[in-house]
């Protein structure tokens, strides 16, 4: 068990002290584009076919907005966040 100690559990003394998960973490953009794609497709078979989710809501709104137009704006804003993290240097 102390071989075993040595070489799996107990870290290296040339490796840094850095938790592997700290290593690379996923952006929010990184994790919200699949979700705003799902919801964007969704309501747009949704309103293509269900003619009531063309209109308004008293207690939610205007449903295409919430359906195809703030996933797309949502969508093409973490598209702008994407190029300015890439563009941002290191």
């Amino acid at each position: 068990m102390s071989l075993l100690r040595q070489r799996v559990l107990l870290p290296s003394p040339l490796e840094p002290a850095v938790p592997r998960r700290a290593a690379r973490l996923p952006a929010a953009c990184d994790l919200l584009a699949p979700l705003l794609y799902m919801w964007l497709c969704t309501g747009l078979i949704a309103s293509l076919l269900f003619p009531p989710l063309r209109g308004s809501d008293p207690l939610i709104g205007w449903w295409p907005f919430w359906l195809l137009l703030w996933p797309a704006s949502s969508m093409a804003l973490l598209a702008w966040c994407r190029r300015q993290r890439a563009q941002r240097p290191r």
